[in-house]
């Protein structure tokens, strides 16, 4: 099962929390792939779907997922895991948050990047904020993208 070292700015029950939704998720999608972001602070549920902005001011949801358009300064870290027999191990992979206009955000789509994933990502300063969300997104080659969204307020 995957593990989160929270730091000294995380709840200890929130990431406990996470890691919770995170080993059920393995266990009942058993996805090849798994993509972990810790963003600074607590975000909304209007990220979920979020894909990004056209022309700069308007913003987009696509209903084929995408990489959320966090700005790349709010992310803290990426981890990703592939599976290896029955467990996983941690490897390296293209970072799925980088610089760019937010309008190229609108093609980048989570299948493209894995057929077989789930994607994680999760507020940081929650010991601090007294608040923490977190977001699921779930690719399948057989099956069309899922999302689902836990808000811990």
């Amino acid at each position: 099962m995957i593990e989160i070292l929270p730091n000294e700015k995380d709840d200890k029950d929130f990431i406990k929390l996470i890691l919770q939704i995170l080993n059920n998720s393995i266990l009942l999608y058993k996805p090849k792939e798994i993509y972990v972001v810790e963003i600074d602070h607590w975000f909304d549920d209007k990220w979920l779907a979020f894909s990004g902005k056209t022309l700069g001011v308007i913003p987009i949801w696509n209903i084929r997922l995408t990489v959320p358009a966090f700005n790349p300064n709010r992310v803290v870290s990426e981890t990703f895991y592939k599976r290896v027999k029955n467990s996983f191990i941690q490897s390296e992979a293209q970072k799925l948050h980088s610089k760019k206009p937010s309008s190229d955000n609108l093609q980048n789509f989570l299948d493209r990047i894995s057929q077989s994933a789930l994607f994680v990502w999760y507020s940081g300063n929650t010991k601090i904020l007294d608040r923490g969300s977190s977001m699921m997104y779930w690719t399948n080659s057989e099956i069309k993208v899922e999302s689902r969204k836990y808000i811990n307020d």
